[in-house]
């Protein structure tokens, strides 16, 4: 008798264990599924906060030229005008700048080549005489610009042919011309001059 209400008590608890178990078990299910209906309502669009904009570094202007040749409406361009990419000079080359028409640095872009005229005044036969040669062919553009009614160009040139420039410009009078990038063909030329005009 004493057995059959233990083993009765025993199966009471054992019950008892089970139902809180069970419970327990279903408010643990209910407080996941609760969550995970959290979780998926905040990746809702209108519940995700709009990004903030990145912060951008200003943009970077075109690399110095070493001042010199360069007048001081390209050393100081106007804030609206916008950023060139960085000059990049061949090694064992330099950067010549020169003035020229707004039109023509309109007409001419970096990569393009240029041939270019030296006038003076000569004096042949005990006469002067004004003198055009061609002082340089097929010179590389590497940079072009307009800043209001002047405009400039940039031209890779090696040093000794960066002197004859120069003194080209202080001597007399300097001509661009514009050449086909496919001209390759670099040929010596007499100078010109109106005895050697009228002589032929």
């Amino acid at each position: 008798m004493k057995k059959a209400i233990l083993i009765i008590i025993l199966l009471v608890c054992v019950g008892a264990v089970l139902v809180m178990l069970g419970r327990s078990a279903r408010e643990s299910e209910k407080m996941h599924w609760k969550a995970r209906r959290a979780a998926v309502a905040q990746l809702q669009p209108e519940n995700i906060p709009a990004a903030e904009p990145e912060e951008t570094a200003p943009p970077q202007s075109a690399a110095q030229i070493v001042p010199g040749n360069i007048p001081a409406f390209a050393r100081d361009p106007q804030p609206s005008q916008p950023a060139q990419q960085s000059l990049q000079v061949p090694s064992q080359w330099r950067a010549y700048f020169i003035e020229v028409q707004p039109y023509m640095a309109k007409l001419i872009s970096p990569d393009d080549f240029v041939d270019i005229l030296f006038t003076f005044n000569a004096s042949q036969d005990g006469k002067k005489e004004n003198v055009t040669a061609t002082l340089l062919q097929k010179v590389r553009v590497l940079s072009s610009g307009v800043q209001g009614d002047r405009g400039w160009l940039v031209l890779a040139v090696d040093p000794r042919d960066a002197q004859y420039l120069s003194l080209a410009y202080k001597e007399g009078t300097v001509d661009i011309l514009i050449r086909n990038r496919a001209d390759v063909i670099v040929s010596p030329l007499k100078p010109a001059s109106m005895s050697a005009l009228f002589s032929n």
